[in-house]
């Protein structure tokens, strides 16, 4: 997807739409065709699309942040990480049910206190090891990415 993605921005096309999802799909189908059945193609490909149809109808600034007030900037964030956790979870959870035979019940909580920890350390840990390393300065990133991954592994517990 961030591949075609890219290819979009060369071409000054929409990086983010139906059509790059499936463009991305057929990608993937080509070279492997069998993933059609595989969990995480069918997973992750619904959730692409549910997040792209949910967020394509926001009004125009409210996705983006543009939205003026000091509420908005405290509030948007935890607004967009529900509604996005929200949105993937119930685009998911029918596949998760017929694949796994179960149904996350904390997904959306966990999500609420995962996902943080994965944008803000984790993340960032990961392209600083990897422009420190080659110095050998990057054991304060990779602690970065294990407290991160220390959290998330607590919540997923």
């Amino acid at each position: 997807m961030v591949a075609v993605m890219l290819v979009a921005v060369l071409f000054d096309r929409r990086a983010l739409s139906m059509r790059s999802v499936a463009l991305a799909a057929t990608v993937v189908l080509v070279l492997r065709p069998e993933s059609l059945i595989n969990a995480g193609f069918q997973m992750s490909f619904a959730a692409v699309v549910a997040l792209i149809f949910v967020f394509g109808a926001l009004p125009g600034g409210v996705a983006a942040g543009s939205a003026r007030g000091w509420t908005w900037r405290v509030v948007g964030p935890v607004a967009m990480l529900l509604l996005s956790s929200l949105v993937a979870g119930s685009a998911t959870a029918p596949l998760a049910a017929a694949h796994f035979n179960r149904v996350a019940h904390y997904g959306l909580l966990a999500n609420l206190l995962a996902v943080p920890a994965m944008g803000l350390l984790v993340m960032p840990g990961a392209v600083l090891a990897a422009l420190l390393a080659p110095l050998g300065l990057d054991r304060p990133a990779l602690w970065m990415m294990e407290a991160g991954s220390r959290w998330i592994l607590e919540v997923a517990d």
